[in-house]
């Protein structure tokens, strides 16, 4: 099994693109992680972020972007939050700030670099360097939820088609969807609430549910030197997601985010 120290000398050296790109988004995280501290704002590493925590004592060394965990009000606390306070650099890519974005979910994006190769991406307003910010709720999705819900049609459509041509349908897609999604949120709120369990929010094609002893109370972990918060039971986390976690994956699947090219400033 080879070494961090391998892995890094082979995927992302000091001074490599990769790392340069690292390095900048560990500086969004890090102002990140002060705006919440400040405001009381409760937040955790996860995915391959909080994997490579555990496993490489920071980024995997090929991986290319950073996600983090929030409960639902606390998402929107912070969004208005940055809104307000804007950083001269680091901005929130959401609907409101960028009218050809159509994920359900926030990103903090770095305005001095730029990711070349999605040509989806192309179409927005920002597309540098990125943190994926993704609420949770203890509301669990019921079974007579249909794949629409879950499905963010719009996103779909134009990471296929990439089509300028597109846009005005795929804004009507997305607000007759985000119609929906609040609508079966606030059902969900009023009939599906359960105290054991988190759940990504509406929107999300992503099946996972979370034991909330799993996640809460929460604990630390070093990534890139510094101290973050993690799942409580980090083990049974990361098990959970990617099984025995501690294994380095086939060469193959060690892979950035489609990106053949980022310039940084």
């Amino acid at each position: 099994m080879e070494t961090n120290e391998e892995l890094r000398a082979k995927y992302n050296p000091e001074g490599s693109d990769l790392r340069r790109a690292q390095l900048r988004m560990l500086d969004m995280l890090l102002y990140l992680d002060k705006v919440c501290k400040e405001n009381e704002i409760t937040y955790w590493l996860a995915a391959g972020t909080c994997l490579g925590a555990v496993r490489h004592g920071g980024f995997i060394p090929w991986d290319d972007d950073i996600d983090i965990f929030m409960m639902e009000n606390e998402y929107k606390k912070l969004i208005d939050l940055i809104l307000s306070n804007p950083h001269p650099q680091f901005k929130i890519q959401i609907k409101k700030t960028d009218s050809n974005y159509f994920l359900s979910w926030a990103k903090l994006r770095d305005t001095h670099s730029k990711n070349i190769g999605l040509k989806s991406k192309s179409l927005a307003k920002y597309c540098g360097l990125t943190i994926d910010i993704f609420p949770l709720s203890d509301c669990i999705i019921p079974k007579w939820n249909s794949s629409f819900l879950n499905k963010n049609v719009a996103s779909v459509i134009m990471e296929r088609t990439h089509s300028r041509l597109l846009l005005p349908v795929m804004n009507i897609f997305y607000y007759v969807q985000r119609f929906l999604w609040n609508w079966a949120g606030y059902l969900s709120h009023r009939l599906y609430r359960n105290r054991n369990y988190l759940m990504m929010c509406y929107g999300f094609d992503l099946p996972h549910r979370y034991d909330k002893d799993m996640i809460f109370p929460l604990s630390e972990a070093k990534f890139e030197g510094y101290i973050f918060p993690v799942p409580g039971d980090i083990h049974r986390y990361l098990t959970y997601c990617f099984g025995n976690y501690m294994s380095l994956p086939a060469q193959d699947k060690r892979n950035c985010h489609n990106v053949a090219k980022r310039l940084i400033w």
